[in-house]
């Protein structure tokens, strides 16, 4: 096994969980910016898991029929961008109900294709996944730290930017992985 290619999904999760950290923390922060109810932020913020239950095997049940891993994982990510760069455009609660939904069902899948192809590139040194995976805590880490000083002297709305900076990063290093084989044995690239 070649270690140079596993720069890419090390630096996949890097980027994906740095931009997880760069804006929710503070997506509470933003609805209450709004004025919304307790119940609306109560809302928003639960229904994220209700979507990404449904949604999760709807879209990585897709990518398998289609054997389209990298293009749902793009298309994903390429959403999950334009929805973060909309949020603090978006003011009240209807329209941020919307693009909070649409955001969650395109992010749901990213993290388990991105499993998918690291386990395939990874080959016979699968032990290993745990080492790339630490690229994701690193990043979480790394911004966490950074997003809090940015938001601290610009405010709230660079959270959204620059997580959208972040994913459009991980959208280009994901061009670099290898996804699963199709079934007459060429790769998914």
């Amino acid at each position: 096994m070649r270690y140079r290619k596993l720069v890419w999904p090390f630096s996949l999760y890097f980027f994906i969980f740095a931009g997880v950290a760069a804006h929710l923390p503070y997506r509470v922060l933003y609805y209450q910016s709004l004025s919304f109810t307790g119940a609306q932020v109560g809302l928003l913020v639960g229904i994220t898991p209700l979507i990404t239950l449904v949604s999760l095997p709807i879209v990585t049940g897709l990518a398998d029929r289609m054997n389209r891993h990298r293009l749902i994982m793009s298309l994903s990510l390429l959403v999950v961008i334009l929805g973060l760069i909309l949020y603090p455009y978006v003011k009240t609660f209807s329209p941020l109900m919307g693009v909070t939904i649409l955001v969650t069902i395109f992010f749901s899948p990213i993290i388990s294709l991105s499993d998918s192809a690291t386990m395939f590139m990874l080959e016979d040194g699968k032990d290993l996944y745990g080492r790339i995976r630490l690229g994701g805590t690193i990043g979480f880490g790394i911004a966490a730290t950074v997003a809090g000083a940015f938001v601290e002297n610009y405010g709230l709305k660079i959270a959204f930017w620059g997580a959208a900076g972040l994913f459009f990063i991980a959208f280009l290093v994901s061009q670099r992985l290898v996804a699963l084989p199709r079934e007459s044995g060429h790769t998914n690239e």
